[in-house]
């Protein structure tokens, strides 16, 4: 039987949008909302100095951070590894990360000394658990048991995305579960290409993957939480800016968790 009950994850990578003291006022609300966890990388601007300021406020918040690093074109090295996450402590402002991926490389790029270095640094005491985030089309297939967990966009415009889910026999991570609204959007004739433009440069993924899917059917909120929700898969990770929006959100899955087990 899936799980009933799953993590919750609020992903940053706009976060940096915010001042400080926004920032914090917002993270302060997510153990109301049962938000445990907290996804970021360096590449999201700002987004890990506004945690660290509340996380200096705040060090026993209880919030489990996940951060990433070779985003860049860098080669993966021990050394790499290690001055990024130094740098990410200094800059979350703690002395423990519960989450480090890898930000979207592909597999032959991540060489056996990368490996290596996460269990010396699982032993130091510095993460508690290796991941890899990214795109699907380059998912770590070979070396996937090597890592605690698997960061992948799940929503019902990724094809075949039920049936490739059921392949993977470690916890999973689902983003993107809005399809960043893709599904509400609009042709505008002439300007669709200039609309697009501005959507690659404010979004990632790109739209490029989904303005290729049938968006005939308009998708909720709700409709598409409980696509997620129904694959029994180990967090949920949703970003947003909006106390308002987090809220709804929870809510959402806080009555379908109800559902299920009424039901149970």
């Amino acid at each position: 039987m899936a799980n009933t009950i799953l993590m919750r994850m609020l992903g940053t990578a706009k976060l940096g949008n915010l001042s400080q003291k926004n920032a914090s006022k917002l993270l302060s609300t997510l153990s109301d909302n049962l938000v445990e966890q907290i996804d970021t990388a360096p590449s999201y601007p700002l987004s890990e100095y506004r945690i660290g300021g509340y996380m200096r406020c705040n060090p026993n918040s209880g919030l489990k951070i996940f951060t990433k690093f070779g985003r860049e074109n860098q080669p993966l090295t021990r050394a790499i590894l290690r001055d990024s996450l130094g740098l990410s402590l200094g800059r979350l402002k703690v002395n423990e990360i519960y989450g480090l991926s890898v930000h979207n490389r592909r597999e032959s790029e991540i060489g056996e000394e990368v490996f290596e270095e996460v269990l010396y640094l699982k032993d130091s005491g510095l993460i508690s658990r290796f991941g890899w985030c990214g795109d699907w089309d380059r998912i770590p297939s070979k070396t996937l048991h090597l890592y605690d967990f698997v960061m992948l966009a799940v929503n019902p415009y990724i094809p075949e995305v039920t049936q490739n889910l059921k392949k993977i026999n470690i916890p999973i991570i689902a983003m993107n579960p809005f399809a960043n609204f893709f599904w509400n959007y609009k042709k505008w004739g002439r300007f669709e290409s200039i609309y697009s433009e501005r959507l690659l440069k404010r979004f990632n993924p790109p739209p490029s993957k989904y303005l290729a899917q049938d968006f005939s059917t308009e998708k909720t909120i709700k409709g598409l939480l409980e696509f997620v929700l129904k694959e029994g898969l180990a967090s949920i990770c949703f970003g947003s800016t909006s106390l308002n929006h987090i809220e709804e959100i929870c809510k959402i899955i806080d009555q379908y968790e109800e559902q299920i087990n009424f039901s149970n």
